[in-house]
């Protein structure tokens, strides 16, 4: 025997040690099972490795999805808020460049990040609105609903009353708990009554800007309106001890050019009334 043939059967008999019995087959059979053997360890290997990507692309997945959703959610929710307090007028400017202009007392709220998608606010109080143009633009109020494309109107939200006057463009307001509506176009204003039902003015001339000019104008306005209006426009408590000053009314105007002794002053004489200052910040008006 050769020395290569006897390094061969010292290799085999190696091999055959390591397995198990098997009986019945022959050397080359032995030979493929050692062969299988060796080739099956990396196929398992390779499974594994498929196994734990598949189950990484799941888990980044399904984070990518959860992050998607919380970020929307957070666009939606996300809220901000402008309050023009009493005795101030504000001018805030929307994300797509719509200007809102508050007068005293005044409120909207809307989601900056989701102003893109959906040019929707809430609003209490007072403003004159320049939209621009775009999708539809909707102010939500609880005595009512107005929606524009591009215009410029103004709103008034008080009292359980809402006026909308237009200026420029098409407007349409509506009533959220009739579901009427009606539409208006420049010079002309509708009013939701308490009674649900809209009153609607044509070739309305009014100076929209005058209270955005700190000048506040009246025609026949009930006394007590004109003097919570005072309070607004001053920042100051006002005691009202006439009685029946809803039934009294009162046409004519006020600037905040003059001090508020000098309005009120100017409002009581129309009356015959009399205020007495208690503080700067406090006022009783009565009847002599």
């Amino acid at each position: 025997m050769t020395t290569s043939n006897k390094n061969i059967d010292n290799l085999e008999h190696d091999i055959l040690k390591t397995l198990k019995p098997v009986y019945g087959k022959s050397k080359d059979d032995v030979w493929n099972a050692v062969f299988e053997t060796k080739l099956a360890k990396p196929e398992r290997e390779n499974v594994e490795t498929k196994v734990f990507q598949l189950k990484w692309f799941k888990f980044a997945a399904a984070a990518t999805i959860v992050m998607c959703i919380c970020s929307t959610l957070f666009c939606k929710l996300y809220t901000t808020s402008i309050v023009a307090n009493k005795g101030e007028h504000l001018v805030h400017e929307l994300p797509d460049g719509s200007v809102v202009t508050l007068n005293a007392q005044s409120t909207l709220s809307y989601q900056p990040y989701w102003w893109s998608i959906n040019r929707e606010l809430s609003f209490e109080g007072e403003a004159f609105y320049e939209v621009e143009k775009g999708s539809s633009f909707i102010v939500n109020s609880l005595n009512g609903i107005t929606k524009v494309l591009g215009t410029s109107f103004n709103i008034s939200s008080r009292y359980d009353e809402y006026h909308v006057y237009c200026v420029t463009g098409t407007v349409k307001v509506m009533n959220p708990k009739s579901q009427s509506e009606v539409v208006i176009t420049p010079n002309m204003r509708a009013i939701l009554k308490k009674d649900l039902n809209f009153d609607v003015l044509d070739n309305v001339k009014v100076n929209i800007s005058q209270w955005r000019d700190n000048k506040f104008m009246f025609t026949a306005a009930p006394l007590n309106r004109v003097i919570q209006e005072v309070e607004r426009q001053y920042d100051v408590k006002i005691v009202n001890e006439i009685s029946l000053s809803g039934r009294l009314r009162y046409t004519g105007y006020f600037s905040k050019s003059q001090s508020v002794d000098e309005t009120l002053n100017l409002i009581c004489q129309s009356f015959g009334v009399s205020f007495v200052k208690q503080s700067n910040k406090k006022y009783i008006v009565s009847q002599n």
